[in-house]
Formats: structure tokens, sequence, C-alpha cells
């Protein structure tokens, strides 16, 4: 799942995110039934003097509406070791699920 969401965005490789999970730069959430893995959420963690924000930076699955209530405990998880903030960086269609947060930046890109 990992590797198919890296695919469409053409910016990392399964690898890096290997290397940032096993480092504990990043952090690993499954969602999965007893038969399969439904849904794979990254996050990492950013702190600077001023803030720490939890960014849920790739979300990807099936079946979305069976895990993306889950998104709620990593939100706990953040605030529980002291994020003031969780962020996304997520495709647009996101937009529609995450209701609860709200639209501060824009990411836009030219392939150069």
């Amino acid at each position: 799942m990992i590797s198919d969401a890296l695919d469409r965005s053409g910016r990392h490789t399964p690898d890096e995110i290997l290397l940032d999970l096993r480092t504990g730069g990043a952090q690993l959430w499954l969602a999965w039934s007893e038969e399969e893995i439904l849904g794979v959420c990254v996050t990492y963690v950013m702190e600077s003097e001023r803030k720490k924000v939890c960014r849920l930076w790739l979300c990807t699955g099936h079946d979305r509406k069976r895990w993306v209530h889950h998104i709620e405990t990593i939100e706990q998880w953040a605030q529980s070791i002291g994020c003031h903030t969780m962020d996304a960086v997520v495709r647009p269609g996101w937009e529609k699920v995450l209701r609860d947060y709200r639209k501060t930046h824009v990411i836009l890109e030219r392939e150069l």
C-alpha cells in the first residue's frame, strides 16, 4: 500500500520510509481486520522552540470508511506526547474526510 501511494507522488521510495521508521523519525499506523490490512498511515513529529506538530504524512488503504475513524487514535497519541497541532499533507479528496481540519496552506508543485 505504501509503495502504491509513493508511486503516485513520485517523491520518496519505500526504503526511505522504512529508514525513517527504523530510526524512529516516523511512526507507522495500521488498521486491519481479521483478514487483511485496511489502511496505513505514516506520521512524523516536528518540533521547534514554539510548537510541536504531528504531521499525518501518508495515509492510504481501501474501504476507508471502515478505518478512517482511527485517525482519532493518532490525534490522541500526538496530544499525549505534547503535540499542539496535527496537520495533514494529503491529496485533495481527504479534505472531505478530515472535516475537523482546516485548510491553512496549499502545496503547489511544478516539475522542472
